[in-house]
């Protein structure tokens, strides 16, 4: 298990934290492009997989695993992340496509969010 604010993370949410990220900020970009008018469709972008290899290194670094595990599983997600960006730069989500498909993201990392953040009542 891994951590995330001192509680343990499964690795199943570790490897899907940076998915969602991207997922996310494709449909909230596709939501803008729409309340803004443009014309553009959303493009992945290797800076959109930069972000989320970032994203996968910086919640992994709660993890206490040996020093090889730590270089071969956490920087080697987070550096096959980034190469995908590399690969698939440019390509074309459709707006009627990224919105839906980003929702459950949105509302995933919403969840996890709430989680983490104390409520009121338990600081009283």
């Amino acid at each position: 298990m891994l951590k995330l604010a001192g509680r343990p993370l499964p690795l199943h949410m570790w490897l899907a934290v940076p998915i969602l990220f991207a997922d996310a900020v494709i449909g909230v970009t596709a939501f803008l492009g729409i309340l803004l008018g443009a014309e553009w469709q959303v493009t992945l972008s290797p800076a959109l997989f930069g972000s989320a290899a970032a994203v996968t290194a910086l919640i992994g670094v709660g993890a206490e695993w040996p020093r090889s595990r730590q270089v071969c599983v956490r920087l080697g997600y987070a550096a096959a992340l980034f190469v995908t960006g590399l690969l698939v730069g440019g390509v074309t989500v459709p707006t009627l496509v990224a919105i839906p498909v980003s929702l459950p993201a949105l509302v995933t990392i919403g969840c996890l969010c709430r989680q983490e953040r104390p409520s009121a009542l338990s600081r009283r």
